[in-house]
This record gives structure tokens, sequence and C-alpha cells, in this order.
């Protein structure tokens, strides 16, 4: 009998023990939860098309000097032709989330807008047979502000070469008002999503899709090549406008 008590008093200590340390990792992966939700900004999906697709996605939390250094250093290695922005906007906005994922360790979100967009631009696109933007992606990232609040912000180096607020950024996609321009939908998109929400064939991606990144490589290249003939004229009195309309990759 007393064997039998010493017996069941190891195995009930064993079990305090056991549940000891489940209640010490759950503590231990709750703060670094926390931890990582505190360094990095949970955004909705709202590419998602399936239930499957997931809710949320992370970008990184970054100071505003972290960001402009990003762009300084993405405009320095000159392989985004970002001196050819009057189509192609899924390349670059991949891309440039390639670089700061894979080369900077920061990972950027997408943003985009849909509707009729007339941003103002140097450039005869009359010759390109484009008309207005039907949709426009870019990136988005976390800036930490003084305060240690947090504000998304967009990276556009087309446009702008240093973080700008949403609002300034849509502003600037609606400047044309000859155009009656105007945007019917701004949503965000995880840094492997391709095409804006009407593409039929979008899928929520893990990772990023590899025939949209063979499609990256030779697109860009294209655009480079584009870039550096510089076969749009100079002139302040062009508009920057395109459309979807008449052809599917802007």
């Amino acid at each position: 009998m007393d064997h039998y008590q010493f017996k069941n008093k190891i195995s009930v200590s064993h079990s305090k023990i056991f549940y000891l340390k489940v209640s010490i990792f759950l503590i231990i992966f709750n703060i670094l939860f926390l931890y990582l939700r505190l360094k990095a900004e949970i955004i909705e999906n709202e590419y998602r098309f399936k239930k499957s697709d997931p809710k949320y996605f992370s970008i990184s939390d970054i100071t505003n000097e972290q960001a402009e250094r990003l762009i300084n250093a993405i405009l320095n290695e000159k392989k985004i032709p970002y001196g050819y922005p009057y189509e192609g906007c899924m390349y670059r906005a991949t891309a440039f989330a390639r670089f700061a994922e894979f080369k900077k360790d920061i990972i950027v979100g997408k943003i985009i807008v849909e509707g009729k967009l007339a941003p103002p631009y140097i450039g005869d696109l009359n010759k390109l047979g484009y008309k207005t933007w039907h949709w426009h992606v870019a990136n988005v990232v976390s800036i930490v502000q003084n305060d240690g609040s947090k504000k998304l912000m967009v990276i556009d180096p087309p446009f702008f070469n240093k973080p700008v607020e949403i609002e300034s950024w849509k502003e600037s996609l609606t400047s044309n008002k000859i155009y009656d321009p105007y945007i019917s939908k701004l949503y965000f998109g995880d840094r492997h999503q391709f095409y804006p929400l009407f593409a039929e064939e979008l899928t929520y991606e893990e990772d990023y899709n590899k025939l949209d990144i063979k499609n990256l490589k030779k697109e860009v290249k294209k655009m480079l090549r584009e870039q550096d003939k510089n076969i749009i004229p100079n002139s302040s009195n062009d508009i920057f406008v395109t459309s979807i309309g008449t052809n599917n990759s802007k």
C-alpha cells in the first residue's frame, strides 16, 4: 500500500510539472505574440476571395527615416523602371516588395485603388492610346510616429520620393479634374498578391506566384529599355493617364 501511494505521489508530481511547463510555455508564447504584434502592423486582408484565405496579414513597423532609406536604396539600384511609370504598376509594387523583404528584411503590403484615375505626369501618352487608369497599386508601410502611434503610409516612387499619407496619395491620383476622376474602391492586400480584386484569376498566394515573377522579370526588362530610350517626350503640358479598357496590363 505504501509503495502504491509513493508511486501515485510521483505520478501526481509529474503531472504538476507537466502542467507547469505548459503554463510557462503559454505565457512565453503570449508574451512573444504581444511583442511581435507591437513590432508589426496587422491589416485586414481585403483581397480575400474564399473563406480559406487569411483574413489578416502583417507588415513591418518602421520609422520614417527607415522608409526614406529604403526608397533611396531601391532608386540607387536602378533595377525598377520608376522613370517609366506609364504602365506596369503591379510589377513595380511587387519588385519593391521583394527588394524590401529579401534585401532589407522589411515586410510591406499593397494598397489598391479602383475607379477613374487621372494623376498628373510629364509625358505624351496619346501615342500609346491610353485614356484614364481604371486601377493602380502601390506599396503600403506602417510608419511609427514620434508619439509612438502608427500610421499606414504609401510608397509610390513614380509620384513621391518619400512615404505619403493615404489621402495625399489618393488626391494625386485624381488631380486632373478635367477628366472627372474618382476613386470607387480602396483596399489592402498582402505583398504576394499581384492583380486587383476584379482580376478573375486572382487567388491568395502564400508565396510569390512563380508565373507572376517570371512575367515581372520580363516586363521590368522591357520597361527599363523603354525608360532608357526615353520614348515619351517631356512636356509640362501633357497628362499622365492610361487605360485598362484597351490594354489589360497597366
